[in-house]
């Protein structure tokens, strides 16, 4: 004798299936910022560390008014004045 199959569940299925989904979504969303924010910690804080040991703000300024890069001051130091 053949057995009876059970019937399909149809009342509250797409309930079911949101919530688990809903749960899922949210424990991988907690994960990744999980696995960024360590991610960032490790490798951005480290390297921030490590140019700001490094980093001399004098000659940074010196360098880049040899470049001209400043409008005010020309490449030997001189502060330029309006030619209004």
């Amino acid at each position: 004798m053949a057995t009876k199959l059970p019937k399909p569940v149809m009342k509250g299925l797409w309930v079911k299936s949101y919530a688990y989904h809903m749960k899922v979504a949210t424990v991988l969303t907690v994960a990744s910022v999980g696995l960024y924010k360590a991610w960032e910690e490790y490798f951005f804080t480290s390297r921030w560390t490590a140019f700001e040991k490094t980093y001399d703000m004098e000659k940074d300024f010196q360098r880049k008014m040899k470049a001209g890069v400043f409008q005010c001051i020309d490449s030997n130091g001189v502060i330029r004045k309006d030619d209004d």
